[in-house]
């Protein structure tokens, strides 16, 4: 096995094969209870970079990540850090990155506020009990889905993340799953 630097690519071309490769995830996973009950199914990063910093991933500590934390307030609604509504505005697509630790601890950010964020920034490249990318307008979640490159997360995991923000009171009664 190797470990692999690979400045500015996700997405390469390995061995004599010429195997196409973009962050493989290695698939490993576990249960972990959460902050609200769990268990919750979580996801390892990928074994082809997320860890090493030169790929230029903002990565943030345990401090620094508090001001991407999203809560609920009590009408149910999604705010930030400050109490503000969470909104993306006119943007048709999911647009908020998005990953839930394993102890139910819930982080997003705008997709395009930061340079070269990615599911791994929130949490150093640490485990995951979900990543994805949700449409939140005025508060309500409307979609979501599990994509992430840096992650392998699946349905149950999406589920989860429901779960979660249900029972902190969260509306989700606009949301539509893929």
């Amino acid at each position: 096995m190797y470990n692999l630097t690979v400045d500015e690519a996700h997405t390469f071309f390995v061995g004599d094969g010429q195997w196409l490769v973009h962050n493989c995830a290695a698939g490993l996973g576990g249960i972990l209870k959460g902050a609200t009950g769990g268990p919750y199914e979580i996801t390892k990063p990928n074994l082809l970079g997320d860890i090493d910093q030169t790929l230029k991933y903002p990565y943030y500590d345990e401090v620094s990540r508090g001001q991407f934390e999203l809560f609920v307030n009590q009408d149910g609604k999604l705010v930030n850090s400050r109490g503000e509504l969470l909104d993306q505005g006119t943007f048709r697509f999911p647009d908020f990155t998005t990953v839930m630790s394993p102890d139910g601890h819930i982080y997003l950010a705008r997709t395009a506020s930061i340079e070269n964020l990615h599911h791994s920034s929130f949490l150093a490249g640490g485990d995951v009990a979900y990543a994805g990318e949700v449409t939140i307008k005025s508060g309500i979640l409307y979609e979501l889905n599990y994509l992430s490159g840096h992650y392998h997360t699946n349905l149950d995991m999406l589920y989860q993340f429901l779960a979660e923000l249900r029972a902190r009171g969260a509306d989700t009664s606009h949301a539509i799953p893929p």
